[in-house]
């Protein structure tokens, strides 16, 4: 079986799987779980009793299939990033995985001692922007310091604007930080910086420059960023597929498990020309193949 089929039939087990239980419907349910599983693996099952029709393994009528062509066309509908179905962003993240598993094969040794090199890098880089960041933490308190009391030094008026700004930029980190906002937090953070003369930018290039971190080898630059965008992909093609179903689901007029389990049946007829059922549904899937094979292709 094609690859688009048994992800397709993943994607239908899927939303059989998440749709709510009802308690009249366990032996369908179960019986599409196993079809999708065979449908992976490639293992039919063996011969059983005629199929019973019901109001979850609904018979494939010309009418019904009219509805489930148009959930199919739904489903099809939701895309991804550069208009990609879930299925195609699927095939790509699984080409950028096995791109990125090539490129690191046999090269155990060579990824080992980079990422010991880099763990040391990385080691002295904190040791020297901890120390960077006592030493701003001592100019701050000598800064302090002389503001106040006998040390007092320079414009009282400017002295004064500077712990108002001060105190209001603590109040802000504290607030957003109490309130989990992350981008009101980076920017309290950014006019405390102003305020302090302390540049961040700076600190970490003098601490880069001191604990030389080491470039990784091209082959395993690339590795990397094939392995973090197949990630991505896959994340973003079961978004797509979810997003699909539901659509197709609403479209259809049909529940959800309906829905999937009329999606398996037509799966399986597409991939073996047959099905053990009625002449009826045969008849009407054989008439309906060209319409239904790029929808769930």
């Amino acid at each position: 079986m094609s690859r688009s089929f048994a992800l397709a039939a993943a994607a239908a087990l899927c939303l059989a799987l998440t749709a709510p239980a009802q308690a009249q419907i366990p032996n369908p349910l179960r019986k599409a779980k196993e079809k999708a599983g065979q449908a992976i693996t490639g293992q039919r099952p063996a011969a059983s009793g005629p199929i019973k029709f019901d109001n979850v393994m609904v018979e494939l009528t010309p009418q019904v299939l009219d509805r489930v062509v148009l959930g199919l066309r739904a489903r099809a509908s939701i895309k991804g990033s550069g208009g990609r179905s879930g299925a195609a962003l699927r095939r790509r993240s699984q080409e950028l995985h096995e791109e990125s598993e090539a490129l690191l094969r046999d090269r155990g040794d060579e990824r080992s001692e980079f990422t010991n090199k880099l763990r040391e890098a990385q080691n002295c880089r904190n040791e020297v922007l901890e120390g960077i960041e006592n030493q701003h933490s001592q100019d701050m308190q000598r800064r302090f310091m002389s503001m106040t009391g006998a040390n007092l030094q320079g414009d009282r008026s400017a002295n004064a604007r500077f712990m108002q700004e001060f105190q209001r930029i603590s109040m802000e980190r504290s607030a957003a930080a109490a309130a989990g906002d992350t981008a009101r937090s980076s920017k309290a953070q950014a006019e405390y910086n102003k305020l302090m003369g302390i540049d961040p930018k700076a600190d970490s290039a003098k601490a880069n420059a001191q604990c030389r971190l080491p470039t990784p080898p091209p082959w395993l630059a690339r590795a990397d960023a094939a392995s973090e965008e197949s990630n991505q992909l896959y994340g973003e093609a079961r978004d797509v597929e979810v997003a699909g179903n539901a659509a197709g689901v609403q479209a259809s007029g049909m529940t959800a498990e309906q829905f999937a389990m009329a999606l398996e049946r037509i799966i399986d007829f597409l991939a073996n020309g047959a099905l053990k059922t009625s002449s009826t549904e045969q008849q009407a899937l054989s008439a309906r193949r060209a319409v239904l094979q790029p929808l769930v292709s």
